[in-house]
């Protein structure tokens, strides 16, 4: 496939799909549902396009500044098909909130695509920033009094890592004289070697991305806005805008940086910063496992889990192996999109749902195949196989075992006990994950599925639909590997 009609066939249906719904929303019925179903089928074609277009194409400059092809235009195709999905839950729903939820998260979609895509760190940032103005909307899209604080305590937050983030570009454009394109910050780095401005715009760069993605002790926002955002719209949070801004992240560092042994030494920027990215991720997984474990919400429990899962993929970007943590972060994206869909089925069947886990007692005995979607859900997000969760995690920690050895045998003792480390500290926090998952799918299936309400004993609903299709995903792709080999997976994640 031509890379530039590939970038045109995710951009444009995505931008179609977000204009015609906002029409639809202005001018259409109430009952209508126009927006979401008009914004679902063009959202879901274009990243039927981005997905198919990573694995027939190879990596091709676009407009010099887009890069459309490979592991990128894989990730657009799925932050477009998982928004997709998020909408489509909306259908047949009567909540006065979904044709907001369905614009913004279509032009979130739109943006992050663009953000994925990006060689340049100015674009890069503009795009998320509009990712970002989209989600500060969408947690407070229900206008509830929590959803407005959150919404406000999130805008004020995010505002702050938007000047760290500014700042940190403007470093680095002084340093390149104003060329922010990834491959003159490359070129500069092996010109100049380390120098004090490099380092601190690299480090600012990262605050301000690692706040996008949620890594602690940047995550303060995150479990308030899951908890108070509408279930589909956490889910586009959680996943496609999630997905969006690490995989800005892991571009931006492997595009910029030469790779080379010497990053790992002493000196190099690098070498500089990669022990702190280290202390980040070790810190995101245990901050964000306790966190969760304590957790009565359903939905707020969700939002300790995504620190935690951002630490995990961060472990592959100290590891140098940016594939990796492009598949983890995609595999989690699926599975967390899965889950939140997964709880406005719930409210679909069971109004009274007060959402918490306790609450959840007897859904799967009432709901079968609604209970079994989120079960999986659940599976996959702690990482145990069949599930496609597994995979992610699996080259995660690959990832740093690899790099501990290589290190060892370069006599880097230290720096070999440190990726160990990680290992250890991601598996520990991958266990106790056990606990917070496990405590939903024990909740689902315990009790006897017994409600007052007549609509708990309903029959299939759109939501519950789409959590299916999302469960069955996790299972079909969790399967592939098993099947056909890891090889074909890998290289549709590879940068």
């Amino acid at each position: 496939m031509e890379a530039t009609a590939l970038f045109w066939l995710m951009v444009a249906p995505a931008l179609t799909g977000c204009v015609l719904a906002l029409m639809a929303d202005a001018f259409g019925s109430r009952e209508s549902h126009a927006s979401s179903a008009i914004a679902a089928a063009l959202l879901g074609a274009a990243g039927l396009a981005g997905v198919v277009g990573g694995a027939t194409t190879a990596p091709t400059p676009v407009y010099e500044t887009f890069s459309v092809g490979g592991a990128q235009s894989t990730v657009s195709g799925l932050i477009l098909a998982l928004t997709g999905a998020a909408v489509a839950s909306l259908l047949g729903s009567k909540v006065a909130w979904r044709g907001r939820v369905t614009v913004l998260a279509a032009l979130a979609a739109t943006a992050g695509v663009l953000a994925a895509s990006s060689t340049d760190l100015v674009l890069t940032f503009l795009a998320l920033e509009t990712v970002s103005v989209c989600a500060y909307a969408l947690v407070g899209a229900s206008r509830s009094r929590a959803s407005s604080e959150s919404a406000l305590k999130y805008f004020v937050q995010g505002a702050v890592a938007t000047a760290v983030l500014v700042m940190g570009i403007g470093v680095l454009s002084a340093v390149t004289r104003g060329d922010a394109a990834y491959s003159s910050l490359s070129k500069t780095v092996l010109i100049a070697g380390v120098t004090i401005p490099i380092v601190a715009g690299f480090a600012l760069v990262f605050v301000g991305l690692a706040f996008k993605v949620g890594l602690a002790p940047f995550h303060t926002w995150a479990p308030d806005a899951y908890q108070c955002a509408p279930a589909p719209a956490a889910g586009v949070l959680a996943g496609p805008a999630k997905l969006a801004a690490g995989s800005a992240l892991a571009i931006f560092f492997f595009s910029a940086v030469p790779a080379s042994e010497a990053v790992f030494e002493s000196g190099s920027a690098m070498g500089d910063l990669l022990p702190i990215l280290g202390v980040i991720a070790a810190l995101s997984m245990v901050w964000g496992s306790l966190g969760a474990l304590g957790q009565g919400s359903y939905t707020r429990m969700l939002g300790y889990a995504a620190i935690a899962q951002a630490g995990y993929a961060l472990v592959a970007v100290v590891s140098l192996n940016p594939g990796a943590a492009i598949m983890q972060l995609s595999l989690y994206a699926l599975g967390s999109v899965a889950a939140f869909v997964g709880a406005f089925a719930v409210t679909s069947v069971r109004p009274e749902w007060d959402g918490s886990i306790a609450g959840l007692k007897g859904v799967a005995r009432a709901h079968p195949l609604l209970g079994a979607s989120i079960a999986l859900a659940m599976v996959s997000l702690v990482g145990i196989p069949p599930l496609a969760g597994f995979w992610g995690k699996f080259q995660v920690f690959g990832a740093a075992v690899s790099a501990s050895s290589a290190l060892g045998a370069r006599g880097l003792d230290v720096a070999s006990w440190c990726y160990a480390g990680l290992v250890v500290v991601g598996i520990a926090s991958s266990v106790v994950s056990v606990a917070y998952y496990g405590a939903v799918v024990r909740a689902l299936y315990s009790g006897e599925g017994e409600s007052s309400d007549a609509a708990d004993s309903g029959g299939l609903t759109v939501p519950i639909v789409v959590t299916c299709v999302l469960a069955g995903a996790l299972l079909v792709i969790g399967w592939v590997p098993f099947l056909l080999g890891l090889e074909a997976p890998l290289r549709l994640f590879a940068l």
